[in-house]
């Protein structure tokens, strides 16, 4: 049950965070960017952003998960 309880506030935070990272390099990039290339800049930010949130939440949920399975590897073998 505890388990189920950090996924339920893990995976939703998943995508808020890497909307919060998304938003914040975007929003960086765009103050520093060509205004030729600005749509090209803007998504690569975006994406880059995105995805780096979906990493640092991914990591967060297998830590949050490892000293389950360090237990369950510790049991003797049945």
């Amino acid at each position: 049950m505890n388990n189920f309880k950090v996924r339920l506030v893990l995976y939703p935070a998943q995508w808020f965070v890497s909307f919060i990272f998304a938003v914040l390099l975007g929003s960086f990039v765009t103050a520093e960017i060509d205004p030729m290339q600005w749509s090209q800049s803007v998504r690569g930010a975006l994406v880059a952003g995105w995805g780096f949130g979906q990493c640092f939440m991914t990591m967060a949920i297998e830590f949050s998960e490892l000293p389950q399975k360090i237990a369950k590897s510790l049991e003797p073998p049945q």
